[in-house]
C-alpha cells in the first residue's frame, strides 16, 4: 500500500484505513443509496397513484357496462314507446288501422279527426277523434277490445252506447242481435 511509503506506524495505518474505508462507506451511502432510497419511494408512490387511477378506472369501466346494459334496455322500451305516437307523415296509417279494426269487427265507422297542421319533431301533440260506429253489441265490443290492443295509444274520454234501429228485412236477424251505435271520444298523441 501507499502508507508503508509514507512510513507512518501501524496504528497510524490502521486509523488513516478506517477513516478511508468509512469515508468510501459514506460515499457509497450518501451518493449511491441515498438517490436510490429516494428514487425507490418515488417509484413507490407513482405506483400507488397508478394502482389508484387504474381503480378508479376499473370503476368507471364497471359503471359504463351497467349503464351500457341499462341504456340497450332502455332503447328496446323506447322503440315500443315511440310505436304508441302516431307519426305526422303516416296518419294514413292510423287511419287505415282504424279500418281495418272496423272491417275485421263488421262494424260500420265513421271517422272524424283533424290532423295538426305543423308539428315540432321533439313536441307530442294531444289530438282528438271521434268515431262514429254501428253494428251488433258483440262486435261494438270486440271492436273496443281491438282498438285497444292497437299499437297506437288511443285514450278514451267518452263512450256513448245506444240502441238504434237495424235497416233490413231479416227479422230472425233484428230480433237475435239489434244494431248498437257507439260515440267514441278520444285522444291520440301525434309526433
Amino acid at each position: 500500500m501507499a502508507l508503508n511509503k509514507i512510513g507512518l506506524n501501524l496504528k497510524t495505518k490502521i486509523i488513516i484505513s478506517i477513516i478511508i474505508f468509512v469515508i468510501s462507506i459514506f460515499s457509497i451511502v450518501f451518493f449511491i443509496v441515498v438517490p436510490s432510497i429516494k428514487d425507490i419511494r418515488k417509484i413507490k408512490n407513482d405506483i400507488k397513484d397508478q394502482q389508484i387511477d387504474l381503480e378508479e378506472k376499473y370503476l368507471k369501466g364497471q359503471s359504463l357496462r351497467r349503464l351500457s346494459t341499462k341504456i340497450k334496455q332502455v332503447e328496446e322500451e323506447i322503440k315500443v314507446l315511440d310505436q304508441v305516437f302516431v307519426d305526422k307523415h303516416n296518419g294514413l296509417d292510423f287511419i287505415t288501422a282504424l279500418e281495418n279494426i272496423a272491417n275485421k269487427n263488421n262494424i260500420t265507422q265513421k271517422l272524424n279527426l283533424v290532423s295538426p297542421d305543423e308539428i315540432d319533431e321533439d313536441v307530442i301533440i294531444k289530438n282528438n277523434i271521434q268515431l262514429s260506429s254501428k253494428g251488433s253489441f258483440d262486435n261494438i265490443v270486440n271492436y273496443l277490445l281491438d282498438l285497444e290492443a292497437l299499437n297506437y295509444y288511443v285514450n278514451i274520454n267518452r263512450l256513448e252506447i245506444s240502441s238504434s234501429k237495424r235497416d233490413g228485412t231479416d227479422k230472425d236477424q233484428v230480433a237475435a242481435q239489434p244494431e248498437i251505435s257507439a260515440i267514441i271520444s278520444a285522444d291520440t298523441f301525434w309526433r
